[in-house]
């Protein structure tokens, strides 16, 4: 064994790279195994934590409130939207007795609505989970509140439409009734009771249209789709589709714009319902001989179509002012008459504030209406306007 130490120590002392491998592989065999296992769980934990951050961002992603709770009660993980829903909740605190699992109803969904301290009304419910643990429990929150709104304005727009077309049902029943039981020979008679109805079958239909509309755009995401369009032409349409019966009432409505295009985004036949609508008021309250003047011009600060439908007629009560857009009112001027309906200028909200736009009403007794609606404005092309005459139409049925 002489030979072999004298080698080696020969060996070392001629090569000191070879001791340096030699070295590096007996640290190698004797640590390699520790820290290729602890490399291993390193980049498991990294993914480990990947997941969890990519599962909270999920959760937060829901629109609804999901709230994850011991066997004994405590939360454990919620996600921005319970929080929001309801105040006060965090991981470590107990859940709400309206959040509790009813006793016994292990593997079964329950669902309630409950009151949050926020003054929310929401739809709990929870999901028991059965885990190594126990029974944890999966409670998902959803804000009720918009849909009991909705609830509500259903059952209102149904009750109130189904008060307005029982009078022009009666009429048109009563004129029908009157040809089926006599001979009516009078050709004038006839004619007379056939106009009666026919404008009150238009009445129905229009009513049923507002109250349809209406529907859409109360809609949280309403089946709508805004295409670029120049309100200046949906204004000239409506003051000729009026100009007819503006004239045999001796009343007049006239267009004052300035040259040019008025680009706005929005839906054209939801734009030209509203104008129709300002204009009907406008000429129904208005009376015979009232003028009614719509306006147009361009805020190019505020990027705003600003339009204007004014009228020369009795005004509106001071009292009535703040309320002409609420749903079923009718001034003062209009109770116990069967003119409106009381949707037209509720509608005429519901567009504009679907359209991004405002609505507002300025009037005075004996001074007359302004409706002012502002849209924002469309850039099409770069067109701006320009100072040009103005378009009317009137008594004359031009």
């Amino acid at each position: 064994m002489d030979w072999l130490t004298r080698s080696w120590e020969v060996t070392v002392r001629l090569d000191p790279l070879w001791t340096v491998i030699l070295l590096i592989g007996a640290i190698a065999v004797v640590c390699g195994p520790p820290l290729a296992v602890n490399a291993l769980w390193v980049l498991r934990l990294r993914r480990a934590r990947q997941a969890t951050a990519a599962f909270h961002r999920l959760v937060d992603a829901l629109p609804c409130g999901v709230v994850l709770a011991q066997p004994d009660g405590r939360v454990v993980l919620l996600n921005g939207q319970a929080a929001d829903l309801w105040p006060g909740l965090a991981p470590g605190a107990l859940l709400p007795d309206a959040m509790a699992r009813p006793p016994g109803s292990e593997g079964t969904v329950t669902s309630r609505l409950v009151d949050a301290p926020g003054g929310k009304r929401l739809a709990v419910r929870i999901h028991p989970l059965a885990t190594r643990r126990g029974w944890e429990t999966l409670v998902v929150l959803e804000d009720a509140t918009r849909r009991q709104e909705e609830a509500d304005f259903v059952t209102a727009l149904i009750r109130q439409v189904s008060h307005e077309l029982k009078t022009p049902l009666s009429v048109i029943r009563g004129h029908a009734s009157r040809f089926a039981e006599a001979d009516v020979t009078d050709p004038a008679e006839a004619r007379r009771a056939w106009a009666v109805v026919d404008d009150e079958a238009t009445r129905l239909t229009g009513l049923i249209d507002q109250a349809i509309l209406m529907a859409r755009f109360e809609m949280p995401n309403p089946p709508i789709e805004a295409r670029p369009l120049n309100l200046r032409a949906v204004c000239e349409e409506v003051v000729l589709d009026l100009a007819e019966r503006a004239a045999r009432e001796g009343s007049e409505v006239d267009l004052e714009a300035e040259d040019g295009a008025y680009h706005v985004r929005g839906d054209r036949g939801a734009l030209r319902q509203m104008l129709l609508n300002l204009v009907d008021n406008a000429l129904k309250y208005g009376g015979p001989g009232v003028r009614v003047v719509l306006g147009l011009r361009q805020d190019p600060v505020a990027g705003r179509v600003i339009l204007t439908v004014r009228d020369s007629g009795p005004g509106i009560d001071a009292v009535d002012l703040p309320l002409v857009f609420e749903r079923g009112f009718r001034g003062g001027q209009a109770r116990g008459s069967r003119v409106g309906s009381g949707l037209g200028l509720a509608l005429v909200r519901s567009i504009v504030t679907w359209h991004g736009g405002t609505v507002e009403a300025a009037s005075a007794p004996g001074q007359g209406t302004t409706i002012t609606v502002q849209l924002p404005r469309h850039d099409a092309g770069g067109s701006t306007a320009a100072p040009g005459a103005a378009v009317a139409v009137g008594e004359r049925g031009q």
